[in-house]
């Protein structure tokens, strides 16, 4: 499977961004010989694939947003302390 993730950070305020994610998946050509030579039809995988990938997308991306979140901060109090010096 071929997974494009776009994340892209858009500020709202002196105090504050949005996260944006977003997941865009695509065949290769050796899923589609796999689900062939398994008798799976591309739609009946599309089908059962997508709540299970919308389903991981909403939990993970907030756990990565606090990520960013924490090593922007620790980088900007880094850099508050190196220029007070």
């Amino acid at each position: 499977m071929g997974v494009i993730w776009d994340l892209s950070v858009t500020k709202i305020d002196g105090n504050a961004c949005e996260f944006t994610n977003e997941v865009h998946s695509s065949f290769t050509p050796e899923l589609l010989d796999s689900l062939a030579k398994q008798g799976i039809p591309r739609e009946v995988f599309q089908a059962v694939r997508k709540p299970v990938s919308e389903a991981h997308n909403r939990q993970e991306t907030p756990l990565f947003a606090k990520s960013i979140e924490r090593h922007a901060l620790r980088n900007s109090s880094s850099a508050r302390v190196a220029s007070a010096a």
